[in-house]
């Protein structure tokens, strides 16, 4: 109980924090006033907007209003498009959500199968090529690896859509390169926590009472490895949504990636605060139910707390 009420603390004052940061980053970018009138409109019509939408009160008196609004369910209303808030985020949110998924369940079915064979034949060249992906995956930004994919199999192979959603196909490139992107500091751990494993006495003595090499690997050496990549719950969450904001750009998915860079151009407050603090609210969930998991099939981390 003390380890899940540690968790439960810090959720609530990273989200407090989080929300902070962002409400000053995005308070401090610019004038909304500015892309939301014309350039021939009078001071006193600025003015007049400025009031309206509560811009000229202090902002710790902005921030107050938000979170008072937001415990109660309001988001607020977009500047731009005039929608409320929690209904625009709540209509791109299972588009993202679609995502996601697929790319998380991409990444796992990578790191399992190719962190696994990398620890297997270690210092083998199957070996060297798996790192060598991975460390190109790791330092390359997504953005990059996107514009080389849209390319090559949209525009030179044509053997995927570029852009938009609607089919199966819409989803691979996107999915596989967000996945492919998580998977590579995953594997890169698993191979190296399953090396470890595998040299360690336990599977030596498995291997000597005659187990086979299949129950060897999956049943010992990757179930007692895989619990550190679970561990990574808090990076893999963090990366699936900035990952997403750049690939629902670049592919037009019509996911809250791309809801939220249109509205950071076109600094709709309401909105880029919106999006910020629900899925900061569901990165932490899915963390500490992660961690919460993690506690219950690890009593060793339960009894470091």
């Amino acid at each position: 109980m003390r380890y899940l009420a540690k968790k439960i603390i810090e959720a609530l004052i990273t989200i407090f924090i989080v929300t902070i940061i962002v409400f000053l980053a995005i308070h401090s970018s610019g004038d909304p006033i500015n892309s939301l009138l014309p350039d021939s409109a009078t001071e006193a019509q600025r003015q007049e907007l400025t009031e309206k939408l509560g811009l000229d009160r202090p902002l710790v008196e902005q921030y107050g209003r938000f979170v008072k609004d937001a415990l109660s369910g309001d988001l607020g209303t977009s500047y731009t498009s005039k929608r409320p808030v929690l209904e625009m985020i709540a209509e791109k949110l299972p588009y993202t959500f679609e995502l996601a998924l697929v790319a998380i369940i991409i990444a796992f079915i990578v790191t399992i199968i190719f962190g696994s064979l990398a620890a297997i034949w270690k210092n083998t060249i199957l070996d060297r090529i798996i790192l060598a992906i991975a460390a190109f995956f790791k330092a390359s930004p997504i953005f990059f690896i996107a514009i080389l994919a849209v390319q090559l199999l949209g525009v030179k192979l044509r053997v995927l859509p570029v852009a938009g959603a609607g089919t199966p196909l819409h989803l691979v490139m996107p999915a596989g390169l967000l996945g492919l992107a998580i998977a590579s500091d995953m594997t890169t751990l698993l191979r190296s926590n399953m090396i470890a494993v595998l040299e360690s006495d336990f599977i030596k003595f498995g291997r000597l009472r005659g187990l086979p090499e299949y129950k060897v690997i999956l049943k010992h050496a990757l179930r007692n490895s895989f619990s550190s990549v679970l561990a990574l719950s808090s990076f893999i969450f963090a990366s699936l949504i900035s990952g997403s904001i750049v690939v629902e750009t670049i592919f037009a998915w019509p996911g809250v990636g791309i809801l939220s860079y249109n509205s950071v151009i076109s600094r709709d407050f309401p909105v880029v605060q919106g999006i910020v603090l629900i899925l900061s609210i569901l990165t932490i969930l899915l963390s500490f139910t992660m961690d919460a998991l993690l506690a219950m099939l690890d009593p060793r981390i339960r009894k470091s707390v």
